[in-house]
């Protein structure tokens, strides 16, 4: 006995980032480390772009310290 399948009704899995910002930066001075630039950007911005490009289509960010200054980038 053979099953066949139909396979167009499959989606190909969903992929989500998880980004973890919420370091405080206490010895920066109080300065959010997600909020230190790379090459101009915020870091939490450029990692976004990173884990986008690997093929994320949604990027949670888990914020913690100065969470309303890296809401506001």
């Amino acid at each position: 006995m053979t099953t066949t399948f139909d396979r167009t009704d499959v989606h190909p899995p969903r992929v989500a980032g998880l980004l973890l910002a919420a370091g405080g930066g206490r010895r920066l001075g109080g300065r959010p480390k997600a909020l230190l630039t790379h090459r101009g950007r915020p870091l939490v911005e450029y990692a976004v772009g990173v884990l986008r490009a690997a093929g994320c289509e949604v990027v949670h960010v888990v914020l913690g310290a100065s969470a309303g200054l890296v809401r506001e980038r």
